[in-house]
């Protein structure tokens, strides 16, 4: 916003009628965040005066983005873990879910709560055996939490650490 605004643009208005490529050298940062911004300030702009949502799709580059994900497979689960790590002395995975295709084709929910630590391990090694019984699975989730949790359950119950 500095950078901007000390070469007197201060609104996004302003912002969108800028030229791309940049005509000037940025001092802090990379001119081609600056043009993706200035872009992102075009469509939203544009938007305001249609009074409707703007959007431009991106062209698809490979090995970027999107692209660097691994081919599909049928056995591919959606993973989150909900926990609390401030409860006990190594804090507590009360619930795992996961969305999985069944063998008929449909998705389905499968969440196994916890309330013992018995449980817990019980509910690692069942995510864990699903993924011994699909080597071809990919795990896919929304934050580092659950990397962090599962090997944090492998290290507190010494069980599937291959």
């Amino acid at each position: 916003m500095d950078e901007l605004r000390g070469r007197g643009v201060e609104t996004t208005a302003m912002l969108a009628t800028d030229p791309v490529p940049l005509f000037w050298r940025p001092s802090r940062g990379a001119a081609a965040s600056y043009d993706r911004v200035r872009d992102r300030a075009r469509v939203r702009v544009e938007g305001r005066s249609k009074g409707e949502p703007v959007y431009e799709t991106l062209e698809v580059e490979d090995s970027v983005g999107l692209s660097m994900l691994p081919a599909p497979s049928p056995s591919d689960v959606f993973f989150d873990i909900e926990g609390d790590p401030f409860v006990g002395p190594g804090g507590f995975e009360y619930l795992f879910g996961y969305v999985a295709v069944d063998d008929s084709g449909e998705q389905h929910f499968t969440g196994m709560w916890r309330l013992t630590p018995v449980e817990e391990k019980r509910n690692f090694e069942k995510l864990m055996a699903r993924w011994a019984d699909h080597p071809d699975m990919h795990v896919y989730h929304s934050a580092p939490y659950e990397p962090g949790a599962v090997k944090q359950l492998m290290g507190r119950y010494g069980t599937r650490e291959k």
